[in-house]
């Protein structure tokens, strides 16, 4: 009696495992992949292309690394700039790539294997890599214009950081992905003449209005990427580091990343703050920002300082002396 009863559950327990096993080589199993269409096998990606457009002078003439022509901004992508890139149906997370072969040019290659990207599938890609969006999908990618800084009088070299760059949706032919990167911001180029050699902490740009998008959304969703204000400000500001004069009247050269921005009819100025807490102001052309434009602006600052023992005075309609 008591074999029968050994034998029999001996029996059952294989069934079972049988039956588990069964199941785990099956199709439902959402860790595995779905079983393919023998008329139509799905290929895998086996070059990955990404290009960059290089930023044009807004002026009616004329990262990531950029150097200075008299017509552009020219583009470079630089070793280590990290690029996500999202199925647009949003079945999955983010894939992130790293720069390595194609610094210092304006394209790089990637063997597309190493990936997993399917050629029937369509991709769109943004910089800068960003890891906290692998928590949220490809229509909801933010982006802020908080925490730029620049080292040294005139110097390119931060600009990269801030780039932020979108691709429309894009699908493989022959097996290579090739992806064109639009750039979202436009460029501001400051020309500003101080009446004393000094060294400055910081550059502000300001209006009387929220005009400026602080954090933008970029949704990668569609056939055609879309960005979105997210959140406005009146004021952007850029750190500044070995940005100094070395005489009266001297000129610094600061570079920000701007949001696209119409600033027709609006009073806009700039603010130079220096380390000995002194504000100097002047105000600003009036334009509308372009994305992918680079921009020329020029002004001569005055000392607004309300107090050298304030370290954040009223900027604005401050009139020097009040």
């Amino acid at each position: 009696m008591f074999k029968v009863r050994k034998r029999s559950f001996l029996y059952a327990m294989m069934l079972l495992c049988a039956l588990v096993l069964k199941a785990c080589s099956s199709g439902d199993d959402p860790m595995l992949p779905e079983e393919e269409d023998p008329t139509h096998p799905s290929q895998a990606v086996k070059v990955v292309t990404m290009n960059a457009d290089h930023i044009l002078s807004g002026n009616g003439r004329s990262r990531t690394a950029f150097t200075l022509e008299s017509d552009r901004l020219k583009f470079a992508w630089a070793a280590g700039d990290k690029v996500g890139v999202w199925p647009t149906d949003g079945s999955s997370s983010q894939v992130e790539f790293t720069i390595s072969s194609g610094a210092g040019e304006s394209s790089a290659k990637f063997n597309g294997g190493a990936w997993a990207l399917r050629e029937e599938m369509k991709y769109a890609a943004y910089y800068p890599y960003n890891a906290s969006n692998s928590e949220s999908n490809n229509s909801n990618i933010r982006f802020s214009y908080e925490g730029q800084a620049q080292k040294g009088n005139g110097s390119l070299a931060h600009l990269g950081t801030h780039d932020l760059m979108a691709t429309h949706a894009t699908v493989a032919v022959e097996s290579e992905l090739n992806f064109q990167f639009k750039h979202v911001n436009s460029v501001a180029q400051l020309r500003l003449t101080v009446p004393v050699a000094t060294t400055f902490t910081s550059v502000t740009l300001r209006c009387d209005e929220s005009i400026f998008a602080k954090v933008v959304n970029l949704n990668l969703s569609g056939s055609e990427y879309v960005w979105s204000i997210h959140e406005t400000t009146n004021q952007l500001s850029m750190t500044l580091s070995e940005v100094a004069t070395n005489q009266a009247n001297g000129e610094v050269i600061c570079y920000m990343m701007l949001p696209p921005v119409d600033m027709s009819g609006k009073t806009v100025y700039v603010i130079l703050q220096s380390s000995d807490n002194k504000v100097y102001q002047g105000q600003i052309s009036s334009r509308n920002l372009e994305s992918g434009r680079a921009y020329t602006f020029s002004a001569t600052l005055v000392d607004v300082t309300v107090s050298s023992e304030i370290d954040a005075p009223d900027f604005g309609n401050v009139t020097p002396g009040e």
